[in-house]
């Protein structure tokens, strides 16, 4: 049985049709998950690890679908057109390329995605810093389809910094902001970046990109192939060829930097600013695609005072997934947050503006969540409030106890102790706006809030300039090798510190417990002071089973010359604390979770710049001297007299026997035994006598002898019998005498 022709081709038709609905189906899917892939791209830029650039992902089906577009059965050539250029536009993204260390444990470092949150605004080329790297990949053109899919001949890329504004989202209207730059790193050769991405200024402040096939420029002329240079009048364009990352064309913008023209511009900090870039593909001379997108918003900072405000207003935001700075108030949706997003992008929170850090633990996250959240416990007014509070924030009660405070403090315990559920609301308020509470009474406001307090500790890592911990001291006019200055620059820091977890967020009740672990009275442990925001808390030990610890700021250890380590090693009470407690990465119950390691060990290099005390040192027994700053005993090491400055000594035995009673009744017999010209008997007789008188009648009756007698006292003619036996002693004969004379001499 024959078939109409006719009606074959209806069937053809509905195939053809059905075929295109099932691309446009399978795009629109694909779009979607592109959707959540850009809100992850976003997140990134505080969760850090949320995406390794070069893993599989969402984007990878591009490829796929663009090479069943092209192969796609259709008779009308517009419609197979306007699929493809449908699938390499969607597949077009901004990526962020970023190396960090110590992400994932099988590698050592990992490129990652991140999407700049602040740029800095620079002015000059060369520059010490590094800077944000754009590329601009295309995920459909893949290499591996180069043989069955169509060839790209030519592409160009032009990106410029513009502002956002709600009332203008076209990228027609958007406002040019400023002018790019192309930033040099001092070391590195000017000319070694450009060539290999080939990326170039203009004239207005925008980078320009041009790439093409090496066959087609062997074939043609330079002027006729780079018809979007010519098109869009861009002259002193640099052309390489095609660009391939990971296997997908691409195009990479290397140490970007940003200019703001508008002087109004820089001083309003909540302004949204992101990097336009237009993309013109050639694709076999026959498919040419123009496409225009916009990079994930940012911030732009002047000066180094406006990161934190900076950050402020964009942080909330862009865990939100909201890119206007919307006022809060107007709508109470945008103020909460689930604690699950709050908490990774805290666990990360120093990393992603310290790539070189590590992620807080979570002993320390359950502390920090504890400061969010503890005014909310003390703002319940009843038990049943706080066991209504308890199950929202745990799914359970536990132990219930019949004070209203002890039960307070039983939640507060909680806290410290186990992580809360990730589906639990915290307003925006509780973050950044209300003052914390010590957590220790429970009812001291503090100065500063968990965002300021989580933020300056940052800095605080972060040390710009190395004034907490500078490096050692070398002598640079000696030659050294390469070993010797390597171990030199082996030194510690404060991110070395907070990575070998010798300074935590730990709470202070976490600090006591670690000392059941380590010998207790020659340890000490560091943290950052919960109470004082921008302070370091030191904790010795234990006294009365009670953490003892004070806090010292940052900028008093700065003024120490060699900062922390001067103050650990050389400081009176520090120094007599010999290790520094390392706390575990984790709460481990089997093995012992701190350890104790020695400061000369922490600091090996380290050597005092502190000198000793430069003064005469005097030997004499009517004072005590000690260092004016440690209050440690002076040793006595003071020169001989001249022999010329010796002077006779005369002994007052009268006063001596009158402050010294029970020993004169000890020595005058056994002298009195040894020398027969003296009247000891006597002597010791007007001594017990004079000795039992208060000092006025002694002195009366002292003057009563020497006017009824005329005589002097016994004692004086005692003393000057000694001194005459002392200046004559060479004409004495008498032996006794002589071994009572040595006796006394020896006592003097």
């Amino acid at each position: 049985m024959s078939t109409d022709p006719p009606f074959r081709l209806s069937i053809l038709s509905a195939k053809r049709s059905h075929n295109l609905a099932q691309m446009r189906q399978e795009l629109a899917s694909l779009c979607d998950k592109k959707s959540e892939f850009l809100r992850a791209q976003k997140r990134a830029s505080l969760f850090v690890d949320s995406r390794r650039i070069g893993a599989p992902s969402v984007m990878n089906e591009f490829s796929t679908v663009f090479k069943k577009a092209y192969s796609l059965p259709l008779e009308d050539v517009d419609e197979q057109r306007k699929m493809i250029e449908d699938v390499v536009k969607e597949s077009i993204v901004i990526e962020w390329p970023r190396t960090f260390p110590g992400v994932y444990s099988d590698q050592a470092e990992t490129e990652l995605d991140f999407a700049p949150l602040i740029h800095r605004a620079r002015n000059v080329v060369k520059c010490r810093t590094s800077h944000p790297t754009m590329r601009v990949k295309i995920y459909a053109i893949s290499e591996s389809n180069e043989i069955s899919c169509p060839q790209v001949i030519e592409t160009f890329y032009r990106a410029s910094l513009v502002k956002l504004s709600a009332e203008t989202p076209e990228s027609k209207f958007r406002q040019v902001a400023g002018k790019m730059i192309l930033t040099q790193r001092e070391g590195i050769a000017a000319t070694k970046s450009a060539e290999q991405s080939g990326a170039v200024m203009n004239s207005e402040g925008k980078l320009l990109c041009s790439q093409a096939r090496f066959s087609e420029m062997r074939s043609s002329s330079h002027a006729q192939l780079l018809i979007f240079a010519n098109q869009l009048n861009e002259q002193n364009v640099r052309t390489t060829s095609l660009k391939y990352e990971n296997g997908f064309l691409c195009a990479t913008f290397p140490e970007m930097g940003v200019t703001l023209n508008s002087m109004v511009d820089r001083r309003q900090l909540s302004t949204r600013y992101a990097i336009q870039v237009e993309v013109h593909i050639n694709i076999d001379n026959r498919i040419i695609v123009i496409h225009s997108l916009i990079s994930h918003p940012f911030l732009i900072a002047i000066t180094n005072d406006q990161t934190e405000p900076l950050l402020q207003s964009i942080f909330w935001n862009r865990l939100l997934n909201c890119d206007q700075h919307d006022s809060y108030e107007s709508s109470p949706d945008k103020s909460h947050l689930p604690w699950g997003t709050l908490r990774q992008a805290l666990r990360a929170f120093i990393k992603s503006q310290i790539p070189q850090a590590r992620f807080l633990t979570d002993y320390e996250l359950r502390h920090i969540q504890t400061m969010l959240l503890l005014p909310r416990v003390l703002r319940c007014g009843s038990p049943n409030d706080l066991h209504l509070l308890e199950i929202n924030l745990f799914g359970s009660v536990g132990n219930q106890q019949r004070d209203l405070h002890e039960e307070m403090k039983r939640l507060r315990n909680r806290l410290l102790s186990e992580p809360i559920v990730d589906s639990f609301l915290v307003d925006r308020k509780e973050f950044i706006n209300e003052k914390c509470i010590s957590v220790l009474d429970m009812s001291t406001e503090l100065e500063h809030t968990t965002w300021q307090w989580l933020h300056k500790s940052c800095e605080m890592i972060q040390d710009v300039g190395h004034k907490l911990c500078p490096s050692p001291v070398c002598d640079k006019k000696s030659s050294k090798t390469k070993k010797q200055m390597a171990a030199s620059e082996d030194y510690q820091t404060v991110i070395s510190l907070f990575n070998k977890r010798f300074i935590t967020f730990c709470s202070t009740l976490k600090a006591g417990v670690s000392f059941g672990y380590v010998e207790r009275n020659s340890a000490m442990l560091m943290r950052f002071c919960d109470e004082n925001v921008g302070h370091f808390s030191i904790c010795y030990g234990l006294e009365n089973g009670k953490p003892k610890l004070g806090s010292i700021s940052a900028e008093q250890v700065k003024d120490f010359k060699q900062g922390l380590p001067e103050m650990l090693i050389d400081e009176h009470y520090p120094s007599k604390y010999h290790s520094l407690i390392k706390m575990s990465m984790e709460d481990c119950e089997d093995n012992s979770p701190t350890v104790a390691v020695r400061k000369t060990e922490i600091f090996h290099n380290y050597k005092t710049e502190r000198r000793t005390v430069e003064s005469v040192s005097i030997m004499d027994d009517e004072t005590n001297r000690v260092d004016v700053l440690s209050g440690a005993l002076l040793a006595r090491q003071s020169p001989s007299p001249p022999q010329n400055m010796i002077q006779p000594h005369v002994f007052d035995i009268s006063s001596f026997a009158h402050n010294n009673t029970h020993i004169a009744q000890t020595i005058f017999p056994l002298l009195h035994s040894l020398s027969g010209n003296l009247d000891i008997s006597s002597l010791l007789k007007n001594f017990n006598s004079s000795s039992n008188q208060t000092e006025e009648d002694a002195d009366d009756n002292d003057a009563n002898l020497s006017d009824t007698s005329g005589e002097d006292a016994p004692t004086s003619s005692v003393a000057s019998l000694l001194q005459s036996k002392e200046d004559h002693k060479d004409d004495i004969h008498n032996e006794t005498g002589n071994i009572a004379q040595l006796l006394l001499q020896q006592y003097q």
